[in-house]
């Protein structure tokens, strides 16, 4: 699938330890790596992301 399955890591950041409502960190990528800068600068392939962050958060 799209997204790897880990574990869930608490993180430092500011974002998520100062929120009101629950947060996450996504990583999608490295822009430094040829192949993912590619596939994230493309139109079809961020709406597919988007489709399934969705997914995700509506549980489905």
């Amino acid at each position: 699938g799209v997204f790897s399955t880990t574990e869930p890591r608490i993180a430092p950041f500011y974002i998520l330890k100062n929120s009101e409502a629950p947060a996450v960190v996504v990583e999608l990528g490295y822009l430094t790596n040829p192949h993912d800068s590619k596939q994230l600068q493309d139109e079809a392939y961020q709406d597919h992301i988007a489709k399934t962050l969705l997914s995700v958060i509506e549980g489905q």
